[in-house]
């Protein structure tokens, strides 16, 4: 059938006559009276916390379109997703694992790119407002833009700190000053319980950032109520690998929430050259004067090694 276009992999459906809801997971190839408009495949779908696929053609599914129960526009939010598949080997494993324990793809929104080496960015004034104290400052920084795009009614939650029993006050702040505006204020659904070092640090130390074990160990649901049987706003103040908002998904899903819903006031870009240390800086500086002096005399100012 022309001009079909089937449900993307990751959609929440809800099927119609049997009322149960999944994720699209893909078509499977199987001809039989309930195929999908193009008459050879029918749509798998995946249940939260359910071993096996159920099957289902495309008139018997409809869109739960939650993305639409959240934002009024999304318009001008950029986009991480979160695959099945990558380029680099490394990244495979970590969705191998993903996989098995999440519905994927799935999306990740952010407002605008986050650049650390930039003291004046937004986002930092958020994540840094524990130390220095400038919580009403950040907070207005982005309450406008949020208010602007998130409808009423949903329940906020926000993902904790690394360390136990922390949050950062100024995404705690924001979602406050939101959820006078007819939000919900869900911040309290999600508690870290042991302490985690940050990824930030094992990177400095050569090591790989936390995984989603990590988070989904330390981490625990405490106010099922307030999110069992809804979508859910999960906010966060940056988006990296995703390994936090994954988990933190998880996590919700598997305690009643239908859906959630990932927005990041900044998403940190990948493949961004990195910023050289200081003693990288004089290195390279006295590379490129020998390189100079190389070009200008014609002979290497490097000593022979005869």
């Amino acid at each position: 059938m022309t001009g079909w276009k089937p449900f993307p992999d990751g959609t929440r459906v809800r099927h119609l006559r049997d009322h149960y809801e999944g994720w699209i997971d893909g078509l499977t190839w199987l001809e039989d009276s309930e195929t999908n408009p193009d008459g050879k495949t029918r749509y798998r779908i995946r249940i939260q916390t359910h071993r096996d696929r159920k099957l289902s053609s495309h008139d018997q599914l409809e869109d739960c379109k939650d993305t639409e129960r959240i934002f009024r526009s999304t318009e001008g939010l950029i986009q991480k997703l979160i695959g099945k598949k990558s380029d680099h080997g490394k990244d495979n494993e970590r969705l191998a694992h993903w996989i098995s324990l999440l519905p994927l793809p799935y999306t990740i929104w952010a407002l605008g790119n986050y650049d650390p080496a930039n003291q004046n960015d937004p986002v930092k004034s958020v994540k840094n407002a524990a130390i220095f104290g400038n919580i009403t400052y950040a907070v207005d920084q982005f309450f406008l833009k949020l208010d602007r795009i998130l409808n009423p009614e949903i329940p906020i939650a926000i993902a904790p700190s690394c360390e136990a029993d922390k949050y950062n006050p100024a995404l705690l702040a924001l979602v406050k000053r939101l959820a006078e505006n007819e939000r919900v204020d869900a911040t309290s659904s999600l508690r870290r319980h042991q302490s985690i070092t940050s990824s930030r640090r094992l990177r400095q130390n050569g090591l790989p950032g936390n995984t989603i074990d990590r988070h989904l160990s330390s981490i625990q649901v405490t106010e099922p109520s307030k999110i069992a049987g809804k979508v859910i706003l999960l906010l966060d103040d940056i988006i990296t690998t995703g390994a936090t908002f994954m988990a933190c998904r998880k996590l919700l899903l598997d305690a009643g929430a239908v859906e959630v819903i990932c927005l990041a006031l900044g998403k940190t870009p990948q493949g961004k050259q990195k910023t050289k240390t200081p003693i990288k800086r004089r290195l390279a500086k006295v590379r490129d004067l020998n390189l100079s002096r190389q070009n200008l005399s014609g002979t290497s100012m490097r000593p022979s090694l005869d």
